[in-house]
């Protein structure tokens, strides 16, 4: 097998490996939709303006705005002010927007800006295209001999 060979079929398998890495980072950054299983349709009500956390503090904003949103949980209305705030906002009051929730604990929340099929499962395309890589590589490697 020539040298040019050995350089494509490398290529080839570490970009295999590689999606098959990032597939691997990316399913645990979303495991966190195990925990927050319910998607509702929400509204923010108000903006209120607090102390920033220490990450914020740290970068020097002393104040955040912590959306308040409106949405309904197993048929009933609930009223939550985030967990997690920005300065500045990228909210608006009476803005519509997609609210992750803990089935067992509807309280327990969090404010998604963008529609929820945008997580889509990223990580399953990234693990197929890494075993797509590989078996391109192998095949190259058998038949290139």
């Amino acid at each position: 097998m020539s040298e040019n060979a050995w350089i494509k079929c490398a290529i080839l398998l570490f970009t295999g490996i590689g999606f098959s890495c990032l597939g691997v980072l990316l399913k645990r950054i979303t495991s966190i939709q195990k925990k927050y299983n319910k998607v509702s349709s929400g509204s923010i009500i108000d903006l209120v303006l607090e102390e920033a956390d220490a990450t914020g503090r740290a970068k020097g904003i002393k104040e955040y705005y912590y959306p308040v949103v409106a949405y309904y949980a197993n048929g009933q209305l609930k009223k939550v002010k985030s967990k997690i705030g920005k300065f500045p906002t990228t909210f608006k009051v009476n803005q519509t927007v997609w609210v992750r929730y803990n089935e067992k604990k509807p309280e327990d929340c969090f404010v998604q800006e963008k529609n929820p099929l945008r997580y889509l499962q990223i990580w399953q395309i990234c693990y197929a295209l890494g075993i797509l890589f590989c078996v391109v590589a192998l095949i190259y490697l058998f038949v290139s001999q």
